[in-house]
């Protein structure tokens, strides 16, 4: 049986005058992408805040590399990388000395910095300010930024957002390498279906903050053999499903 890296139960988050996310099972497989779908607003950045201890839930609980993130907390983040709404860096130094601040903050040898340097394919850039990056090139630094730690796990949040067709294309190549190149798990969150599809090998698509659908990006193609996806994916919105694991 394939190892399970994120699992969550009855995951909850309640506020005030809503309740943002709702008895949520999320169940991520090893080695594999794992596209996170909802509209704006559904809920998925509040449960990738959770992951990340960076929210507390109102109940439920979070295992991630099979350990309890309430309890493990430290232990766990050392093995993440995210890059959570947009990459973070200082535009009036180069890329190579971003990530050495990075790499500096988790003490790591500077070789490190070269290597995803490398891997994002900006070793040319990597003396130029990042305020003269294109848009593309940015995302693929923060991409550099969360791999540099070299994570077992990697939490993107609307990675290609914004980006021209070439640099989506750029970014999701990239990422569809890391599994198999680098052993990593990756949760990549999405408001775009199309985006999703041509990405992940799962999908949980949220919607009011609950659990609407997990299971196989084949699965969702043939839970309506009738439907193109974009249809499945609307009436599922609509009405739920059945096919949750």
């Amino acid at each position: 049986m394939q190892n399970i890296i994120i699992e969550t139960n009855h995951l909850t988050k309640d506020y005030k005058d809503m309740q943002a996310v709702s008895n949520v099972n999320l169940s991520v497989k090893s080695r594999r992408i794992y596209g996170f779908l909802g509209p704006n607003g559904a809920g998925k950045s509040t449960t990738i805040g959770m992951l990340l201890g960076l929210i507390k839930p109102s109940n439920g609980d979070i295992k991630i590399f099979n350990m309890d993130l309430s309890k493990d907390r430290l232990k766990i983040l050392k093995n993440i990388g995210s890059m959570i709404e947009g990459p973070s860096y200082y535009e009036n130094l180069s890329a190579y000395d971003n990530l050495k601040i990075s790499a500096e903050l988790l003490d790591l040898d500077d070789k490190d910095i070269d290597k995803v340097l490398k891997i994002v394919n900006l070793t040319k850039y990597k003396n130029k300010k990042t305020k003269q990056f294109s848009l593309g090139m940015k995302q693929r630094l923060g991409i550099a930024q969360a791999l540099i730690g070299k994570p077992k796990l990697l939490i993107l949040d609307e990675p290609t957002n914004g980006l021209d067709p070439v640099g989506i294309q750029e970014i999701r190549k990239l990422i569809k390498s890391f599994p198999e190149k680098f052993d990593m798990t990756i949760l990549i969150s999405s408001h775009i279906l199309s985006e999703i599809e041509q990405i992940a090998d799962d999908i949980g698509i949220i919607n009011e903050g609950k659990l609407v659908f997990q299971n196989t990006l084949e699965q969702l193609r043939n839970s309506n053999p009738n439907k193109n996806l974009e249809e499945i994916f609307f009436h599922i919105l609509k009405n739920g499903s059945d096919n949750n694991d």
